[in-house]
């Protein structure tokens, strides 16, 4: 089977080595991500200037651009061929509204747009649990050896997101759709300029939907429509 592997944290993030990692048992894996972080920028691309690409090792590309960037400039530069176009392991959720916001899950959703089975995948973070690399590995090839086995029809793409205080070792994978609730946005004011106040965590949280199961500790797995 063969990977094409991004992310939004940048081509030097953790979460990004743990997901090649685990992909690795499974087939082939090729990476190209962002040279810097690219962390909220959506499905944002470039079509008006040269990006940049960087061979770091073999296989192993930096791109000069965003998680949708990296994924045209793989399967339409490169002409790179994949079974699946795989994001994260992002540094963050990316739950319900955030889907439309999160370059993670742009880099699969361009993905999918290109024909390719996508997945994006998420570490949900609180500051009461520090993530622990060793089970979020857990986590994560659980969900990918699972996942893998249950593609989903051509235009779709899967969203994951792991619990940050998983309710058991094997947590349950509950399949959910994006909570449609607002973010906590609240701005704080001073000689006016605005900054961003709000909590994320700190928001709607619908009997079913992916911030629920996660809230309640376990694995939030979602199928997104690229229309």
């Amino acid at each position: 089977m063969r990977f094409l592997l991004t992310n939004d944290d940048g081509i030097e993030a953790l979460g990004l080595k743990l997901l090649e990692d685990v992909l690795a048992q499974h087939g082939h894996v090729t990476v190209m991500a962002p040279t810097v972080e690219q962390s909220g920028v959506g499905h944002r691309v470039n079509t008006r200037a040269a990006i940049k690409l960087e061979e770091r090792t073999p296989l192993r590309y930096a791109l000069a651009g965003t998680p949708a960037d990296c994924v045209r400039v793989a399967l339409r530069g490169l002409t790179l061929t994949a079974d699946w176009v795989v994001s994260g392991l992002n540094h963050g959720g990316n739950l319900g509204v955030d889907i439309h916001m999160s370059g993670t899950v742009a880099g699969a959703r361009e993905g999918a747009i290109l024909g390719c089975r996508a997945l994006a995948i998420s570490q949900v973070l609180n500051a009461h649990h520090p993530p622990d690399p060793a089970r979020m590995r857990a986590m994560t090839a659980r969900v990918v050896a699972e996942l893998l086995d249950k593609p989903l029809p051509s235009g779709q793409l899967y969203n994951v997101n792991l619990p940050f205080a998983p309710e058991s070792e094997q947590p349950e994978l509950v399949l959910c759709s994006p909570d449609p609730s607002p973010h906590d946005v609240r701005y704080g004011e001073a000689q006016g300029a605005y900054t961003y106040a709000g909590v994320f965590l700190n928001r709607g949280r619908v009997p079913g939907c992916d911030v629920d199961a996660v809230l309640r500790g376990k694995i939030s797995v979602s199928a997104l429509s690229i229309v």
